[in-house]
């Protein structure tokens, strides 16, 4: 019996194994001739539409587009029919949401009402249809009418600015060539060939400003040198006292308009006509 037994665990096990894979044979059949359905892919359909919300203080509105995503699975026709259902009365419904949030806000802050509507908008979903959803996405501009009011702010600042550049720049040119003008002029001051140097430099008017000067320089040193010939006369007729009286204001004058500091006299005061000589000559009694 011991050859009865084995032989028919044997050809259990051998019936199992056949079992198993005629098993796995009908499954990959199954599989192969009802494939396993897919989730469908989600339809989109994109629109948009504009408003116009007040602002804070009601005086002028915001200029708003909304742009829309809607989105659902299925057919295109079926996410279609959908949205013409429920665009207007949500289109509704965003305008009075968008107003709660723009009277916040200023007629110039028309960036930060934006940033504050897109996070407080950004979507909807629908209690008759689950499976339908809309996406926001807010655009803000100034009202027309202040917008063009910024607009000429906006010019007037940038050409004020321009015009302050313009200015320095004007300032810092004028300094400049003062610099040079007076070093160059400078050179010229007392030169007998100021004049002819300049009209070799081929400045019809600079040569005529360095003559000028130069001749009223030879003309103050003619006076000079009268007053002095004159008081070089006055020792024949005059003693030391009365020629001092006579000469001292017209010398101090003199010298004043030439711009040359006169010379302390003893005591801290200002020389006069009782200097020890005048012109080369020297004063009598000495």
């Amino acid at each position: 019996m011991p050859d009865s037994e084995s032989f028919m665990r044997y050809a259990l096990k051998k019936l199992l194994t056949a079992c198993a894979w005629a098993g796995q044979a009908l499954t990959r059949l199954w599989h192969a001739v009802t494939p396993v359905p897919h989730e469908q892919s989600r339809r989109t359909y994109q629109t948009c539409f504009q408003a116009e919300v007040p602002c804070q203080g009601d005086a002028f509105d915001f200029r708003v587009t909304i742009h829309e995503l809607w989105t659902r699975p299925g057919e295109s026709e079926a996410l279609e029919l959908a949205v013409s259902e429920r665009i207007k009365a949500q289109h509704m419904v965003l305008e009075r949401q968008l107003r709660n949030v723009s009277r916040r806000f200023q007629p110039e802050a028309a960036a930060d009402f934006e940033r504050a509507a897109n996070a407080e908008i950004r979507s909807a979903r629908f209690p008759g249809d689950l499976a339908l959803d809309c996406s926001y996405s807010v655009h803000a501009a100034p009202d027309a009418e202040f917008h063009q009011h910024l607009r000429n702010a906006e010019i007037k600042r940038i050409e004020a600015h321009a015009e302050h550049a313009r200015k320095e720049q004007h300032l810092d040119h004028l300094e400049l060539m003062r610099k040079r003008w007076v070093a160059f002029l400078g050179q010229f001051d007392g030169d007998p060939l100021g004049s002819l140097a300049a009209q070799l430099v081929g400045d019809p008017g600079l040569a005529d400003a360095i003559e000028k000067r130069t001749s009223e320089q030879e003309r103050h040193k003619d006076e000079l040198r009268k007053l002095c010939d004159t008081a070089t006369e006055a020792y024949r007729d005059k003693d030391v006292f009365d020629f001092v009286s006579s000469t001292d204001s017209a010398l101090s004058r003199l010298l004043r308009h030439l711009g040359i500091e006169s010379a302390s006299g003893p005591g801290g005061g200002p020389a006069t006509g009782g200097s020890d000589a005048m012109n080369g000559v020297e004063m009598p009694g000495r």
